[in-house]
């Protein structure tokens, strides 16, 4: 089990983060745009801190294994190395599906009880799965 730098950090059976995906002003080797996943932050449940790592579990079961790169603010934090979650946002969205401010493209962390592991939807997904578990 990774061990994370943030101590109040309250992961628990059920816990949802939410966040937006946002591109990033570099590029790959591609050629295309990097991204990265925006968490929000909020008091009762706390979030990632820079320099923990989490892993993300995609509905195919791929696994992305991230580490929180950038400094947080009090309102957020930066998951994310490009080369991972590129290889995961290539695979939903084409590449310029998302521009800078745009919040509709939402991401969310479903806490899986085990680790540090969450399983990653888009917001088209987390919806049809709300909709499935929940209409």
């Amino acid at each position: 089990m990774t061990r994370n730098a943030n101590t109040e950090w309250n992961l628990h059976k059920g816990l949802i983060l939410e966040g937006i995906i946002n591109p990033r002003c570099d590029y790959d080797r591609q050629d295309l745009p990097n991204h990265e996943i925006i968490l929000y932050k909020d008091t009762v449940t706390g979030r990632p801190q820079a320099r923990d790592k989490i892993v993300l579990i995609d509905i195919d079961g791929e696994r992305y294994p991230h580490k929180c790169t950038k400094a947080d603010t009090s309102k957020r934090t930066t998951v994310g190395q490009p080369s991972e979650i590129n290889r995961w946002f290539r695979k939903y969205y084409a590449a310029t599906d998302i521009r800078k401010g745009d919040d509709r493209h939402r991401v969310f962390l479903e806490y899986t009880d085990v680790g540090v592991e969450f399983k990653i939807y888009t917001s088209e997904q987390w919806n049809e799965r709300k909709v499935r578990n929940y209409g």
